[in-house]
Protein backbone atom coordinates (compact mmCIF):
# COMPACT_ATOMS: atom_id res chain seq x y z
CA UNK A 1 0.00 0.00 0.00
CA UNK A 2 1.17 3.26 -0.91
CA UNK A 3 2.32 6.07 1.57
CA UNK A 4 -0.40 8.39 1.99
CA UNK A 5 -2.98 5.58 0.75
CA UNK A 6 -6.19 6.08 2.96
CA UNK A 7 -7.48 3.37 4.86
CA UNK A 8 -11.34 2.84 5.85
CA UNK A 9 -12.18 2.52 9.29
CA UNK A 10 -13.88 -0.74 8.97
CA UNK A 11 -10.28 -2.15 7.71
CA UNK A 12 -8.12 -0.97 10.45
CA UNK A 13 -11.53 -2.28 12.96
CA UNK A 14 -10.57 -5.56 10.91
CA UNK A 15 -6.92 -5.40 11.53
CA UNK A 16 -7.40 -4.56 14.89
CA UNK A 17 -9.81 -7.46 15.88
CA UNK A 18 -7.77 -10.01 14.42
CA UNK A 19 -4.49 -8.63 15.76
CA UNK A 20 -6.50 -8.84 19.58
CA UNK A 21 -7.85 -12.55 18.46
CA UNK A 22 -3.93 -13.81 17.72
CA UNK A 23 -2.63 -12.10 20.91
CA UNK A 24 -5.81 -14.11 22.95
CA UNK A 25 -4.92 -17.06 20.90
CA UNK A 26 -0.87 -16.93 21.83
CA UNK A 27 -1.69 -16.56 25.43
CA UNK A 28 -4.29 -19.36 25.52
CA UNK A 29 -1.36 -21.57 24.37
CA UNK A 30 1.22 -20.30 26.69
CA UNK A 31 -0.72 -19.96 29.80
CA UNK A 32 -2.94 -23.49 31.25
CA UNK A 33 -6.21 -22.19 31.60
CA UNK A 34 -5.94 -18.18 29.93
CA UNK A 35 -9.42 -17.67 29.55
CA UNK A 36 -10.34 -18.45 33.55
CA UNK A 37 -7.53 -16.20 34.73
CA UNK A 38 -8.44 -12.78 36.59
CA UNK A 39 -9.42 -10.07 34.31
CA UNK A 40 -6.89 -8.11 35.42
CA UNK A 41 -4.20 -10.98 35.08
CA UNK A 42 -5.71 -11.39 31.29
CA UNK A 43 -4.82 -7.88 30.61
CA UNK A 44 -1.86 -7.73 31.92
CA UNK A 45 -0.66 -10.46 30.12
CA UNK A 46 -1.81 -9.40 27.03
CA UNK A 47 -0.24 -6.18 27.23
CA UNK A 48 2.96 -7.82 27.72
CA UNK A 49 2.12 -9.95 24.72
CA UNK A 50 1.72 -7.12 22.57
CA UNK A 51 4.87 -5.89 23.49
CA UNK A 52 7.02 -9.22 23.52
CA UNK A 53 5.35 -11.04 21.01
CA UNK A 54 4.73 -14.84 21.34
CA UNK A 55 8.42 -15.92 20.94
CA UNK A 56 9.39 -13.26 23.73
CA UNK A 57 6.57 -14.35 26.23
CA UNK A 58 7.09 -18.22 25.33
CA UNK A 59 10.39 -17.27 27.23
CA UNK A 60 9.45 -16.07 30.85
CA UNK A 61 9.01 -19.69 31.89
CA UNK A 62 9.04 -18.59 35.76
CA UNK A 63 6.57 -16.11 35.13
CA UNK A 64 4.18 -18.13 32.92
CA UNK A 65 4.92 -20.90 36.02
CA UNK A 66 3.84 -18.46 38.69
CA UNK A 67 0.70 -17.23 36.37
CA UNK A 68 -0.29 -20.93 36.11
CA UNK A 69 -0.33 -21.59 39.77
CA UNK A 70 -1.79 -18.42 40.59
CA UNK A 71 1.23 -16.87 42.41
CA UNK A 72 0.51 -13.19 41.33
CA UNK A 73 3.43 -12.32 44.01
CA UNK A 74 6.01 -14.54 42.20
CA UNK A 75 4.60 -13.55 38.94
CA UNK A 76 5.50 -9.62 39.78
CA UNK A 77 8.63 -10.27 40.89
CA UNK A 78 9.52 -12.47 37.78
CA UNK A 79 8.55 -9.54 35.70
CA UNK A 80 10.71 -7.16 37.38
CA UNK A 81 14.06 -10.06 37.29
CA UNK A 82 13.88 -9.72 33.80
CA UNK A 83 15.36 -7.92 30.56
CA UNK A 84 12.24 -7.11 29.48
CA UNK A 85 11.84 -4.40 33.13
CA UNK A 86 14.62 -2.51 32.34
CA UNK A 87 14.41 -1.93 28.70
CA UNK A 88 10.78 -0.80 29.11
CA UNK A 89 10.57 0.31 32.44
CA UNK A 90 7.65 2.59 32.29
CA UNK A 91 5.32 0.20 31.02
CA UNK A 92 6.77 -2.58 32.85
CA UNK A 93 6.53 -0.94 36.60
CA UNK A 94 3.24 0.10 35.55
CA UNK A 95 2.48 -3.59 34.77
CA UNK A 96 3.84 -5.08 37.71
CA UNK A 97 2.52 -2.55 39.94
CA UNK A 98 -1.42 -3.70 38.50
CA UNK A 99 0.05 -7.56 38.96
CA UNK A 100 0.61 -6.38 42.93
CA UNK A 101 -2.74 -4.95 43.12
CA UNK A 102 -3.87 -8.68 42.44
CA UNK A 103 -2.24 -10.20 44.78
CA UNK A 104 -3.52 -7.88 47.54
CA UNK A 105 -7.03 -8.37 46.63
CA UNK A 106 -6.77 -12.29 46.23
Amino acid sequence: MPLGTKVSKERIEEAFNADVKAAIDSCCKLFDDFQNLPKEVQLIILNMRFNLGHSGLEKFKKFREAVNNGDWDKAADEMVDSKWYEQVPNRAKRLVERMRKVAKNC
